[in-house]
């Protein structure tokens, strides 16, 4: 990529992060400075950078441990907030819309406020600790929130207490994956950001083995990957404020959602993941949905 490409993909990642917390600061009455957050997002794209805490590594994309450590340490949830806690390409999105629609459907006005609020306003972990500054001065009284972190990332009995809820979304590892990979194939980010390219190769079968062994870092442990998320959420099912949702259960009626892993796996791949679910699932109920 050239100096001119480069200054170009700067540019227009710098306009899109300024662009998704403009479209909530028109609401705020005496909002905080958004430049640190616009700068944090696109450098987190142009210069991924890894950070640490309690082992968990994040690298890219605007993630920070750091933020997530003062999210766990300094900030309280509202009364009836909505936290959508799920592994990445499990149903975040379907999840978010439904509470979205539910709690907002007879307001236009918060309906349009929350409409483009996804990754770098809602979700916990990304971002400065400034931004919480901005959501809490929202004209709501209650939010919908999303994390992809385990557990030991978070303070959940702050969250209980205050009042607040969690779902906790469930889909097949297979669909997962394959999901997964799309949305890493074309992102915004430098391409002198080698870390990031091997950590998300575009051959699907460098692809598997990478994912697999728990190399890619949005909140795991080196080495973990989705089974160790379950398994750290799997304790706090019959939590009163937590409530397990199953991806394919929300995408029943709508073909070609579930099952497309069949396009990609090999069957030793599938054979693969089938033991590693066997294995670390072996003490759980969690049965998947791999076609409908």
């Amino acid at each position: 990529m050239s100096d001119s490409e480069t200054e170009a993909l700067n540019l227009g990642l710098e306009k899109f992060f300024r662009a998704a917390f403009e479209d909530i600061t028109q609401y705020v009455t005496n909002p905080p400075d958004i430049q640190p957050l616009v700068d944090h997002f696109t450098n987190g794209h142009m210069q991924p950078r890894l950070s640490e805490w309690k082992d968990h590594k994040m690298h890219g994309f605007g993630f920070d441990t750091g933020t997530i450590k003062w999210v766990y340490e300094n900030w309280t949830p509202w009364k009836d907030d909505v936290i959508v806690a799920s592994f990445s390409k499990t149903g975040t999105t379907w999840a978010k819309q439904i509470v979205r629609q539910l709690y907002f459907r007879h307001d236009e006005k918060l309906m349009a406020i929350t409409r483009n609020m996804s990754m770098p306003t809602i979700y916990l972990e990304t971002g400065l600790p400034v931004k919480f500054e901005l959501l809490e001065k929202l004209p709501w009284k209650k939010r919908v929130l999303v994390t992809h972190v385990p557990t030991p990332l978070l303070n959940l009995e702050k969250i209980k207490s205050a009042g607040a809820k969690i779902i906790c979304t469930i889909r097949n590892p297979k669909d997962q994956m394959v999901s997964w990979y799309h949305m890493t194939q074309n992102p915004p980010v430098n391409p002198k950001a080698t870390k990031h390219f091997e950590m998300y190769p575009k051959d699907w079968n460098h692809f598997f083995d990478t994912c697999f062994a728990g190399k890619q870092l949005l909140g795991n442990k080196e080495g973990e990957w989705y089974m160790e998320h379950l398994l750290s959420w799997y304790p706090h099912r019959n939590d009163s404020n937590v409530m397990f949702v199953v991806y394919e259960d929300l995408v029943k009626y709508i073909p070609g959602k579930v099952g497309d892993w069949k396009n990609y796996f090999t069957v030793a791949q599938s054979e693969k993941m089938d033991a590693l679910v066997k294995e670390k699932l072996a003490d759980t109920d969690i049965k998947f949905i791999y076609e409908l």
